[in-house]
């Protein structure tokens, strides 16, 4: 059995562990202070070899695609590593874990640049994953409004600054500890820890999320469930939350992995008066009535390439309702997920193209035997219908063209 211990010298003397909800960023800059890294490309060559500095100097707290190195220099484990980033937000709704992705996920949820509460520098001395989330507007535990730049030159704080010190300014040197921050409403300050009560849910490991295609099927029917008794249409719960009807249709079916943001989740369980956490109970609960059997995202895939293939053999039209019917999928179904239109698209295109070149050979064929080339003629010799040639002008064309060649060689 090999020996994954890492070698002495790839691990930093001191190697703190990334404390609850700590941001990816703030334990980069705790790792870099306590083993004496001063500059982002010293602490990019020990825990990032093969990435760019500037790269990982715009790290933002998405999962990076490389946890190896940093994993054997701080000698944590990855799966600790990943709790300091979106990853399992991601993870819970069964998308991508690819930082491009994630970020399009989080699009207008998170900030694009650092939050802070002057009191939690002090008193804990690292960055809370939590701040990133523009509607935690104040502190859960001060009840303070979150700053989002520095109070004596006024400039927006970056993720990894040039001075790699926890809660100073990488401008001017300034202690965001020393900052003044307003205390909020009881009001405002209820909603705040509610709101970050809901994004600790998300960002924390859960079981479930291994299950996530079925988890997200079941928060589907759930939500098309309440819909439905309030007895609003999808176009008009479309227009109540602001996104397109394609997107509502995309998360009802267990799909929003292609079509719905985190923003539109959020939207859509809010129109309820629900959190995150509610929802998620409800998919995970046993007792919840399954309205039919799920269709998963490579089930799908599988059944419809194996019914394009079947009609491709039989020589017949590949289109939208042949295909639901052959593969017993609603056509609203399949029209939601964007990787079955592109299939369709690109079996209709490679149809296309087969029936060019067999019509083109057919017309070769009639010239060769001296018959005459009549849109009837070239139908039967395909053994197509008229109509099939007759809808199709660059067909026609094609004829046409063919036609007029043959009368002018016979003159």
């Amino acid at each position: 059995m090999p020996d994954n211990t890492p070698y002495y010298f790839q691990v930093l003397p001191i190697h703190p562990r990334p404390e609850p909800l700590e941001s990816m960023s703030s334990y980069l800059i705790r790792l870099a202070e306590n083993n004496y890294l001063t500059t982002i490309p010293e602490l990019s060559r020990l825990v990032f070899p093969n990435q760019d500095a500037k790269i990982t100097g715009r790290i933002a707290d998405y999962p990076p695609m490389q946890f190896e190195f940093l994993s054997e220099a701080a000698f944590c484990p990855k799966n600790k590593l990943l709790t300091t980033t979106f990853h399992h937000v991601s993870k819970k709704f069964g998308r991508s874990t690819h930082p491009q992705a994630v970020s399009r996920f989080l699009s207008g949820m998170v900030s694009d640049h650092f939050r802070y509460c002057p009191r939690c520098i002090i008193e804990k001395g690292y960055y809370s994953l939590e701040w990133r989330f523009n509607l935690v507007t104040s502190c859960p535990e001060h009840g303070c409004l979150l700053l989002d730049c520095c109070e004596q030159c006024g400039n927006p704080i970056p993720f990894l600054g040039q001075i790699l010190k926890i809660g100073i300014c990488s401008k001017c040197n300034f202690n965001f500890g020393l900052s003044t921050s307003e205390e909020v409403s009881q009001h405002a300050q209820t909603i705040s820890v509610h709101k970050a009560k809901q994004y600790e849910f998300l960002l924390t490991p859960q079981t479930f999320e291994k299950n996530a295609p079925e988890i997200m099927y079941q928060v589907g029917i759930y939500l098309s469930t309440l819909r439905k008794k309030q007895g609003i249409t999808r176009i008009e719960m479309a227009k109540l939350i602001g996104v397109s009807r394609t997107i509502v249709e995309g998360i009802e079916v267990g799909e929003g992995e292609h079509v719905g943001s985190l923003v539109a989740y959020a939207s859509y369980i809010g129109y309820f008066g629900l959190g995150f956490h509610e929802i998620f109970q409800e998919a995970t609960n046993s007792n919840l009535v399954k309205s039919k059997k799920p269709v998963y995202k490579e089930e799908l895939i599988s059944k419809v390439e194996e019914t394009i293939q079947r009609l491709q053999k039989s020589r017949k039209a590949v289109n939208w309702r042949k295909i639901a019917r052959l593969s017993r999928i609603s056509e609203k179904t399949l029209r939601a997920r964007p990787i079955i239109r592109q299939m369709i698209y690109e079996a209709k295109q490679q149809e296309y193209q087969d029936q060019k070149r067999q019509l083109l050979l057919a017309i070769e064929n009639l010239i060769l035997e001296g018959k005459s080339i009549t849109i009837a003629s070239v139908a039967r010799s395909l053994g197509f219908k008229r109509g099939r040639i007759e809808h199709n002008l660059e067909f026609l064309d094609l004829i046409c063209k063919a036609k007029s060649n043959q009368s002018i060689s016979r003159i």
